[in-house]
């Protein structure tokens, strides 16, 4: 599946698809879900949690928080 059926089936851009794949953008939980809803996926097989260090909390605006995690579509999980 391409980037652009994916995002077509979502129903966001394929910018939107881009950006979450390359971490610049946290998917909503509604998003998420349509996702692995169209990949046939649990949402734990096609996202993970990584913690976010303060170099890239500041620069992505995300809280600054040991604890801050974001959330990263495994790229390829659609292929």
């Amino acid at each position: 599946m391409r980037q652009a059926d994916l995002a077509r089936e979502v129903d966001v851009t394929r910018q939107t698809i881009l950006a979450i794949e390359k971490s610049r953008l946290n998917p909503s939980v509604l998003v998420s879900l349509k996702i692995a809803r169209v990949l046939r996926e649990p949402v734990g097989y096609i996202f993970y949690l990584d913690r976010v260090d303060e170099d890239q909390a500041e620069s992505t605006g995300v809280r600054a928080e040991s604890e801050s995690r974001r959330a990263t579509l495994l790229a390829g999980a659609y292929e």
